[in-house]
């Protein structure tokens, strides 16, 4: 994954997480600032956060590894229940 310094004018905080602005990739967002940005004598605010860019085929491969790592975790809790009880 790589992190790219990256700006927005938005009002509000953008998301951690989006996965509805793009129909290609998802975006993980972290570090956010709220900076004061100066063009022609005119003070505005800005956001200013690390991003990474991740495609929406990787993130459903990634979303399915962590289920079924969800799932043994459980098998594995489940037995040693059962061992205790043997």
């Amino acid at each position: 994954m790589t992190w790219e310094l990256t700006h927005s004018s938005a009002e509000e905080q953008p998301e951690a997480l989006d996965t509805t602005s793009s129909q290609v990739y998802n975006y993980i967002r972290k570090d956010f600032k709220r900076i004061e940005v100066t063009h022609d004598e005119i003070t505005t605010y800005e956001w200013e956060y690390l991003e990474c860019k991740i495609a929406k085929e990787d993130w459903d491969i990634f979303e399915e590894v962590m289920q079924n790592k969800s799932d043994i975790a459980m098998i594995e809790d489940a037995l040693c229940e059962l061992s205790k009880e043997i």
